[in-house]
């Protein structure tokens, strides 16, 4: 398939991979992430669509897939808050040191979830599970570089809100 015909199909499958992710359970601006989340994989796959008999199916599943993994990692995420506060609570026995350290952890959870997905998801797994840039590429489907550029907007985006909360 060539890039004319994929940009002719973009707005018919953009439509599709909404629906696919409303479906799956996503809110509104969940689809938006899951459907643009879905055209770069769609891109990417862009030489092997030509033996594809239905893009629109392939494009449904791929939105499908991704809106259940952002609801799986949504709730796995709970109990790694939970652990950290436990861990928050244990450490520091005084109530305002703690009380302090378990407001710090809410505020970055929030600023967390603000990203956008994919920022989002860099970050984590850079962040918290310490995964390698090349690691975070092979499972994001993305370019080394673009791992760097990801992480530096997301970090960009976190300390710009903690200017303005300063």
């Amino acid at each position: 398939m060539t890039e004319n015909q994929f940009i002719s199909l973009v707005p018919r499958l953009r439509q599709v991979a909404l629906t696919a992710a409303v479906g799956a359970g996503s809110d509104a601006e969940g689809a938006e992430d899951v459907a643009q989340d879905t055209m770069i994989r769609l891109w990417q796959l862009l030489a092997a669509l030509e033996r594809v008999e239905s893009p629109e199916a392939l494009t449904a599943t791929i939105a499908r897939r991704l809106a259940l993994n952002a609801c799986r990692r949504q709730s796995s995420r709970l109990p790694l808050a939970d652990a950290l506060r436990q861990l928050a609570a244990s450490v520091y026995a005084q109530p305002d040191v703690s009380l302090q350290h378990h407001e710090n952890l809410e505020w970055l959870d929030s600023q967390m979830r603000r990203l956008p997905s994919v920022q989002q998801q860099v970050f984590y797994m850079r962040q918290v599970e310490h995964r390698s840039h090349d690691e975070i590429a092979r499972i994001v489907g993305i370019a080394p570089k673009s791992v760097s550029t990801l992480l530096a907007r997301a970090r960009k985006a976190i300390y710009e809100e903690l200017d303005k909360r300063r």
